[in-house]
C-alpha cells in the first residue's frame, strides 16, 4: 500500500479519495471552454436560440471514491467495472440566450451541487442535483431545482436509457431558455407567465433512451414515457406518456387549467391579412380547464428502432416535423367566461358563460372530427352599469370529414334556445326594438351548416405563419339552413354561396304571424281599446257619471273611443313568404361596404284573411299578395300589391262570410334600398285602392277619427308617392267617397307631419259625424249640423297645411277658406243656449231645426291655435256673429258671440230697467246682446260679456244716429223730388 496524490493504491485496485479525506479538483475554465459544453444552436420546436456560458468562479469536484480495477482487460472493461462517488459544485455560472429578434436573456446559477455514485460504472449510475437558479439579473427569489436520475448502460449507446425525476420550485416564468421558443411571435416564457403565473413549480419524471437516427446513425435522445406537471397561481398543466403494451404505440393524456389574458389572446389571434376591421379580442381574462383524454399515439410518431421495438420511443426531432393533424384527439373542457369585443356585426362585447366542449378525432383531424359545445351567451354590462342580460343558450354540434378532392368539409348544427331578441338588438346597437316588435320577445333558432370548406389551419409546424382564412373560403361550397321558431316567425331559410363573394337566400315555407296584439296596436295607436275600457268596470263608470256633467261626458268619451277601437276577430293570420331568389354580397353579411348593384331578389308574400271588427261593422282583407323582384337593387325592387277589402255592417264578432267584390287594392311601386347617403329603405307607390275602410287609414295616421268623419266609412284613394320612408317622402293623393272629394296635389312627409306644398281643395257633404268631429271644434253651435236638403256640399280651399300624425296637435298649422253654405242646425244644444229661452219666438220653440246660411270664413291655425275674425250664422229668425280662438291642444274655447236680444229680454230688462217698448221703436231682432263662450270643447260655458252693455249702447246709438241721418236725408231727397 502506498500513498498517491492524497489517495490510496491497493493491490489490484486503483483508489483515489475516501469519505474522510476526498480528493479535490478545482477547475477554472475559460468562457470559450464552457461554451463548448453547450451547443451553439439549440434546435427546439420554434426558432433556434444561441446560447453561451460565462463563469465568474471555479467549478469544484470532490471525489469521495474513484476505484478502477487494475485487472487485465481493455480500458473500456476497466472503466465499466469502476466504482464512482463524487460531488460537483458550480457557483456563479451564467447562461446567456439570444432569440431570433436579437434580444438576450440570462439565467444565473448561484449554486448547483451534483452528486453521482455507482458500484459499477458500466451498469447503473445515480445522478442527483440540488441547487438554485435565478431567472435573470433582476430576479429576487431563486428557484429551487432538485433532480434525481438513474442512467443505465452508460457505455452502450444502443441500449442507453435513463429515468429522470426533476422538481423546480419557485421558477420565475420568464427564464431565458424559454424566450427563444416562439409561438406565432410570442415567446413561450410570455405564454407561461400569462397563463400559469409569474412564479411556477415544475415536476417531471421521464424514461429516456438514445437511438440512432436513420439519416446518419448518430445517437438521438428519445422519450419512452413522461409524466410532468407545471403549476402556478393561475393554473396547472399535466402531461403523461406511457407505453401502450403493444411495443409500438404510446398512451398520451393530460390536463391544462390556465388563464387566457387579453394580451396573449390578441397576440395569438388568427386574422386574415385582408381584414380591414380590428380582430376579435378578449375584454377580461378567462379560465379554461381542458382535458386530453388518454389515447394512443400513432405508430408514425414512434421510432421503430427503439430497443428493437421493445421500448417505444418518440424522437424529439419528430415533434417538429410530425403532421399533428393525423394524431388522434379526444378533448373535453370548460371555460368559465369568455368576454369578446369586435365580434363581426355586433356593437357591444358579448360573454360566453360556462362554455363546455368536447372534440373527438379518433384517427386525427384530417380523417374527421366531431365537436360539441354548450354555452350561455350574455351581453356585457352597459355604460350605466346594467347587469348582463342573457341572449340564450347555444349548443353547437359539428363534424368534419374529407371531401372528394381531399379537402375537409364541415357540417354541423347550432341551436340557440331562449334567444332574447331585445338583448340581441341591444348587442347589434339598435334601440328601436324592431326585432322583438317584429318577431316576438324570445324564441329558438337553429342553424344547420352542410359542406363548408375547412381551411388547412393545422398544417405545418407550430412556428409557421397563420394560414389565410376568409369567410368566403368557408362558405363557398356550403349550404346553411336557418330554422326560426319565434312567436311570429317560423319555417326555414336556405343560404348558399353560388360564387365567391355572393350569397343566395331562398325560402318556400316561411310563415310570419300577424296576431291580434300586433295588428290592434298598429291600428289603434293611442286610441283606447275595448279591453281597456272594460277595465274601467261598471263601478268606475258610475263614479264618473255621478261626478257631474264633466264626469258624464268623460265616461261617454271613453265609451265612444272604445267603440272606435279595432279588434282582430280571427286573432291570428299568417303571412306566407316565398323567396325565389335573394342574392346579396357576402360583405353585407360581414358588415362591410357593398355594392347595391350586386343585390337582386324575387318572391312573393301572401296573407291569410284578416278579419277586423269595430263597433257594429266588420272589415275583411282577402287575397292580399305582394310580389317583388329586381336584378339591381341600386335601381330598386319592383313591387306589386293586390287585395280585396270588404266591409260588412252588423258583423259584430262573427266571421265575415266570403263575398265577391269588384273593389280592391292595386298598387305598383319600387323599393329603393338607399335614399341619398343614408341606409334607409324608401318606396315609390302608384295606383289605387277602392272601397278601403277609411277608419283604418285614420287610425294609422293617428287622426282621431277626423278623416273618417269627413269622408265616411269607405273611400277610393288614388296615390302617386315617391321616396316614402320613415323620415321622408312626397306625392299626391286624391280621396273620393260618397261624401265628396279631397284633392291633395303635392304633399311632403318628414316622419312626423304631412305638409301641403300646394293648395288642397275639397267638396264634402256635411254630416252629423262631420259636424261633431270637425265643425264643432270651429264653433260649438255647429254641433250636429247637417247639410240642408238639396244644397251644395261645403267647399274648402286650404292654402297651406301641416298635419301631425303623432297626435301632437301643437304641430297643427293651416290657412284655409271654409264655405259651409246652408246647414240644418238643431235647436237643442249650444245653439239653444246661445239664443236663451226663445220666449218671444214660438216658431223657434216649435221647430227642432232651422236652416242657416254661413258665409265663407277665413280660418288660420298656428301651433294648434285656431282663430277667425268673423263667423256668421244667419237664418230668417236671427244672426249670430262670432270671433275668437279655439285651443285645439288644450281643447279650450275663448270666443266672443253677438246674439239677437229677443232671447234675452228679461235679463236685458233687469240690467237696464228700461221697458223694451221704449227703445225708440227699434226692431227687437236688430238689438244685439254680447256673450262669451269659454271652457272646454266638451263642456263650454256661456256667460254675458262684461263689456256687453257698453257694446250694446254703442251699437244701439250708432244705429239710431245712422237711422236718423238716413231719415233726414230721405226727407230732403224725397222733398226735393216732390218739388
Amino acid at each position: 500500500m502506498m500513498l498517491v496524490a492524497d489517495g490510496v493504491v491497493d493491490r489490484g485496485m486503483l483508489s483515489i479519495g475516501n469519505a474522510q479525506n476526498p480528493a479535490r479538483v478545482e477547475l477554472r475554465p475559460t468562457e470559450a471552454l464552457l461554451s463548448r459544453l453547450v451547443p451553439e444552436q439549440t434546435s427546439v420546436v420554434a426558432s433556434p436560440a444561441a446560447v453561451r456560458v460565462s463563469g465568474a468562479h471555479s467549478i469544484f469536484a470532490a471525489f469521495e471514491r474513484l476505484t478502477i480495477p487494475l485487472t487485465a482487460g481493455s480500458v473500456q472493461e476497466m472503466i465499466a467495472q469502476a466504482a464512482w462517488n463524487t460531488d460537483i459544485e458550480l457557483k456563479a455560472v451564467t447562461l446567456h440566450s439570444g432569440n431570433a429578434s436579437g434580444t438576450e436573456d440570462e439565467v444565473i446559477i448561484p449554486s448547483l451541487k451534483i452528486t453521482s455514485s455507482t458500484d459499477r460504472l458500466g451498469e447503473t449510475v445515480s445522478v442527483n442535483a440540488d441547487g438554485l437558479i435565478l431567472a435573470g439579473a433582476d430576479s429576487v427569489e431563486p428557484a429551487r431545482i432538485v433532480i434525481q436520475s438513474e442512467v443505465m448502460s452508460v457505455l452502450d449507446a444502443q441500449r442507453r436509457s435513463a429515468t429522470v425525476t426533476a422538481v423546480l420550485d419557485n421558477v420565475q416564468a420568464g427564464v431565458a431558455d424559454l424566450s427563444g421558443v416562439m409561438v406565432r411571435g410570442v415567446s413561450l416564457s410570455e405564454v407561461v407567465r400569462e397563463t400559469f403565473g409569474s412564479v411556477i413549480s415544475i415536476e417531471a419524471q421521464a424514461d429516456l433512451v438514445t437511438v440512432p437516427m436513420f439519416e446518419d446513425g448518430t445517437p438521438e435522445l428519445a422519450v419512452a414515457s413522461l409524466q410532468s406537471r407545471v403549476e402556478g397561481q393561475h393554473g396547472l398543466a399535466e402531461v403523461g406518456l406511457s407505453p401502450a403494451g403493444n411495443g409500438a404505440d404510446l398512451i398520451a393524456g393530460g390536463r391544462v387549467r390556465a388563464r387566457l389574458t387579453p394580451a396573449i389572446y390578441e397576440r395569438l389571434a388568427l386574422t386574415s391579412a385582408e381584414d380591414d376591421v380590428p380582430p376579435m379580442a378578449l375584454t377580461a381574462p378567462a379560465t379554461a380547464d381542458v382535458r386530453l383524454e388518454e389515447q394512443s399515439v400513432p405508430t408514425s410518431m414512434v421510432s421503430q428502432s427503439a430497443n428493437a421495438g421493445k421500448t417505444p420511443a418518440i424522437p424529439l426531432s419528430n415533434l417538429a416535423r410530425y403532421d399533428w393533424t393525423s394524431a388522434a384527439i379526444g378533448l373535453t373542457g370548460t371555460i368559465d367566461r369568455i368576454a369578446l369585443k369586435n365580434v363581426p356585426g355586433v356593437a357591444r362585447p358579448i360573454v360566453a358563460r360556462e362554455l363546455t366542449f368536447d372534440v373527438s378525432a379518433p384517427s386525427g383531424l384530417r380523417s374527421g372530427a366531431t365537436v360539441n359545445a354548450t354555452s350561455t351567451v350574455m351581453s356585457t354590462p352597459t355604460e350605466n352599469g346594467a347587469r348582463d342580460s342573457s341572449v340564450g343558450q347555444v349548443r353547437v354540434s359539428a363534424k368534419s370529414q374529407p371531401g372528394a378532392d381531399g379537402a375537409m368539409a364541415l357540417s354541423g348544427t347550432v341551436k340557440c334556445a331562449g334567444v332574447d331578441l331585445e338583448v340581441v338588438e341591444g348587442l347589434l346597437g339598435w334601440t328601436h326594438r324592431m326585432l322583438p316588435t317584429a318577431f316576438g320577445r324570445a324564441g329558438d333558432v337553429t342553424i344547420q351548416l352542410d359542406g363548408a370548406a375547412l381551411p388547412d389551419m393545422l398544417g405545418g409546424s407550430i412556428s409557421s405563419d397563420a394560414p389565410e382564412f376568409t369567410m368566403a373560403s368557408l362558405l363557398e361550397p356550403a349550404t346553411i339552413r336557418v330554422t326560426p321558431v319565434l312567436p311570429r316567425l317560423t319555417g326555414n331559410l336556405v343560404i348558399r354561396q353560388p360564387k365567391t363573394g355572393a350569397v343566395n337566400v331562398s325560402a318556400s315555407q316561411l310563415n310570419y304571424s300577424l296576431d291580434s296584439e300586433m295588428v290592434e296596436g298598429f291600428l289603434n295607436g293611442k286610441t283606447l281599446r275595448s279591453s281597456d275600457a272594460e277595465l274601467l268596470g261598471a263601478a268606475a263608470a258610475e263614479v264618473l257619471r255621478q261626478s257631474g256633467t264633466d264626469g258624464a261626458r268623460l265616461a261617454d268619451k271613453l265609451n265612444r273611443n272604445a267603440q272606435q277601437a279595432w279588434t282582430m276577430v280571427n286573432k291570428k293570420s299568417l303571412l306566407g313568404v316565398t323567396i325565389d331568389r335573394l342574392d346579396v354580397p357576402l360583405d353585407l353579411l360581414l358588415g362591410k361596404a357593398f355594392d347595391l348593384r350586386d343585390v337582386s331578389a324575387s318572391g312573393a308574400i301572401g296573407m291569410d284573411d284578416v278579419l277586423l271588427a269595430r263597433g257594429d261593422s266588420q272589415t275583411a282583407f282577402r287575397d292580399m299578395k305582394l310580389t317583388f323582384g329586381g336584378t339591381n337593387a341600386a335601381e330598386g325592387l319592383a313591387l306589386k300589391l293586390l287585395g280585396s277589402p270588404t266591409i260588412t255592417q252588423g258583423g259584430g264578432t262573427e266571421p265575415v262570410q266570403p263575398a265577391v267584390s269588384q273593389d280592391g287594392i292595386s298598387l305598383t311601386g319600387m323599393l329603393h334600398a338607399l335614399a341619398g347617403d343614408t341606409s334607409v329603405p324608401v318606396v315609390d307607390l302608384q295606383g289605387g285602392m277602392k272601397a278601403i275602410p277609411v277608419g283604418i287609414v285614420d287610425s294609422m295616421l293617428n287622426l282621431g277619427g277626423r278623416l273618417e268623419a269627413a269622408l265616411g266609412t269607405t273611400a277610393n284613394m288614388q296615390l302617386d308617392l315617391a321616396n316614402i320612408g320613415r323620415h321622408s317622402g312626397a306625392g299626391s293623393v286624391t280621396l273620393t267617397s260618397p261624401n265628396g272629394t279631397v284633392q291633395m296635389p303635392s304633399l311632403a312627409w318628414d316622419g312626423v307631419t304631412v305638409t301641403a306644398t300646394k293648395p288642397v281643395t275639397g267638396q264634402l257633404a256635411v254630416t252629423s259625424a262631420f259636424s261633431d268631429s270637425l265643425l264643432s271644434q270651429v264653433h260649438p253651435a255647429l254641433t250636429s249640423a247637417q247639410q240642408a236638403d238639396g244644397k251644395t256640399p261645403l267647399s274648402v280651399n286650404i292654402k297651406s297645411m301641416t298635419v301631425p300624425v303623432n297626435g301632437d296637435m301643437s304641430l297643427l298649422g293651416a290657412d284655409f277658406d271654409l264655405d259651409l253654405g246652408q246647414l240644418q242646425l238643431k235647436r237643442n244644444g249650444m245653439l239653444s243656449d246661445l239664443l236663451g229661452t226663445l220666449a218671444d219666438k214660438p216658431e223657434m220653440q216649435a221647430a227642432e231645426t232651422t236652416t242657416a246660411l254661413i258665409p265663407p270664413v277665413a280660418v288660420s291655425i298656428r301651433n294648434g291655435m285656431l282663430h277667425y275674425d268673423k263667423l256668421d250664422i244667419t237664418s230668417d229668425l236671427f244672426t249670430i256673429s262670432s270671433n275668437g280662438t279655439v285651443d285645439l291642444v288644450k281643447r279650450q274655447l275663448d270666443l266672443g258671440v253677438r246674439v239677437p236680444l229677443f232671447g234675452w229680454r228679461s235679463q236685458f230688462s233687469q240690467m237696464t230697467k228700461t221697458p223694451m217698448a221704449s227703445l225708440a221703436g227699434a226692431s227687437v231682432t236688430d238689438i244685439p246682446f254680447y256673450l262669451t263662450v269659454t271652457g272646454s270643447l266638451d263642456d263650454p260655458k256661456i256667460q254675458p260679456d262684461p263689456n256687453g252693455a257698453k257694446k250694446v249702447a254703442d251699437e244701439f246709438f250708432q244705429n239710431m244716429i245712422e237711422d236718423t241721418v238716413k231719415g233726414v236725408l230721405g226727407d230732403i231727397l224725397g222733398g226735393g223730388k216732390k218739388k
